[in-house]
């Protein structure tokens, strides 16, 4: 590990893993213009229709406004629907579009690709925290 390393906080080191993470899932499933946080939101949405934003933030952990904000961009990719609930004007039902649906077995498959090549990544390249 480089000296410029050893010197920063774990918050700082923390935030360069997630940075370093969201590039390589980007490498990775990057092709269809997708992050990280927004494919865990179409995996949501895609496995049960008409959930609230607000179920939405529970389940995925991002928080309103920012998921407020990714919801706005993925409805206008046409990957997602938005519609004001029947019996509450305030609340949004969020679905998948049908080209997010046929979008589903390539996310998968990359997924699936993805999440092997990471542990083997990890495994190959993993530092014990006492070496550092």
């Amino acid at each position: 590990m480089s000296l410029e390393l050893r010197n920063l906080s774990v918050v700082d080191l923390l935030h360069r893993a997630s940075q370093s993470a969201d590039v390589t899932f980007a490498r990775h499933a990057g092709e269809r213009g997708l992050n990280a946080r927004q494919y865990a939101v179409l995996r949501v949405v895609s496995k049960k229709e008409g959930l609230s934003q607000k179920a939405i933030v529970e389940a995925t952990g991002i928080d309103r406004s920012t998921l407020a904000a990714m919801v706005q961009i993925l409805v206008r990719r046409g990957l997602l629907q938005r519609r004001r609930t029947r019996h509450d004007a305030r609340t949004y039902a969020v679905r998948e579009r049908r080209r997010s649906r046929k979008l589903d077995p390539a996310r998968k498959a990359q997924t699936r690709n993805f999440s092997l090549q990471s542990r083997v990544s990890a495994e190959r390249n993993y530092v014990p925290p006492w070496s550092i």
